[in-house]
């Protein structure tokens, strides 16, 4: 049986970061508009930019949790497409992967 304390682990502080992380761009995006126009311009393409950061980190979060139940459930490192198990080097090139390179493609 394989064991992925270690993977779990490292799942869980990266989580943190990227909440820690997500955190600070959420209060970015609710400050409140300049007054000056040219600078609520420059405000509001910093916000496109900071909602795309919002929802790449909300999205890798949620898979981050998703890998951290598989580990606490005992599936986690098998294929949640095949059911095959997924090789230990795809797991650490992508620890929070949940199906093969077989069934990725």
């Amino acid at each position: 049986m394989r064991s992925f304390d270690k993977t779990r682990e490292q799942l869980a502080q990266r989580l943190a970061m990227i909440e820690k992380r997500h955190d600070k761009v959420d209060r970015d995006l609710q400050r409140p508009l300049e007054a000056d126009s040219q600078e609520q311009a420059q405000q509001a393409e910093n916000d496109e930019v900071l909602e795309g950061l919002e929802a790449q980190s909300r999205e890798e979060m949620e898979q981050i949790r998703s890998a951290l139940a598989r580990i606490d459930s005992g599936g986690y490192g098998t294929c949640t497409a095949c059911g095959q198990d997924i090789p230990d080097g795809r797991l650490e090139a992508l620890p929070f992967t949940a199906v093969c390179i077989g069934c990725a493609q």
